[in-house]
């Protein structure tokens, strides 16, 4: 199956009221058939989606300020961040959007318009530790994150840098990738041969997936 988050019938900039038609797309991969849609009356500005080895699909919204996990089915199973208040702490977001998932069940959450941060939960989401300053500054406009486990490092990619940084679990720089190749990267993806899949968004028309064992 593929999940679609999508804005629906967005206003704009009005980030007051809800999009009121489903925002979440469940459909077949091989016919395209919607199979089901849900999360109507719910979000404000949807931003980025991820579906972890259990099955369950998280969102963020930007607008909202929030991260949400959902099962297959649509039933909402967790929140985090405060509704609507902007902040940098454990319980507030500025503009979420993206989440990865490690192998021991903690996740990070890439905190990127407003704080240029990656911040990591527990499982339970009872704990967080946020990057440190250097890690700040190597970042820019943080849009997705991808884990590879394998190594322990983490994958960044910054639309406004229009580059690709990679990072210890541990938060030490390693290198950037910053390339006419790699362009504008939107999104990124750790496929299972271990190479990093990025999209490159170029000027508002995404290309296909470039690969590198980066």
């Amino acid at each position: 199956m593929v999940f679609v988050f999508h804005r629906a019938r967005f206003l704009g900039h009005d980030k007051t009221h809800a999009i009121v038609s489903p925002t979440i797309l469940c459909l077949d991969g091989a016919s395209g058939k919607l199979l089901a849609s849900w999360g109507e009356n719910r979000f404000l500005e949807p931003h980025g989606l991820r579906v972890d080895a259990h099955d369950n699909v998280w969102v963020t919204d930007r607008a909202l300020q929030q991260v949400f996990k959902f099962s297959h089915d649509g039933k909402l199973l967790l929140t985090i961040g405060t509704e609507r208040v902007a902040g940098v702490d454990a319980t507030h977001f500025d503009k979420p959007t993206d989440i990865a998932f490690a192998s021991d069940g903690s996740f990070y959450v890439s905190d990127g318009y407003g704080n240029n941060r990656v911040a990591k939960f527990s499982p339970t989401a009872n704990s967080c530790s946020t990057g440190d300053t250097k890690v700040r500054v190597q970042a820019n406009l943080i849009y997705r994150t991808a884990l590879q486990s394998t190594r322990k490092e983490m994958s960044t990619s910054q639309i406004a840098a229009m580059r690709a940084s990679r990072f210890r679990f541990e938060r030490q720089f390693l290198k950037q990738w910053q390339s006419p190749e790699l362009g504008r990267p939107w999104s990124l993806t750790v496929g299972p041969d271990n190479l990093l899949y990025v999209v490159d968004g170029g000027d508002l028309s995404p290309r296909a997936s470039i690969a590198a064992s980066f």
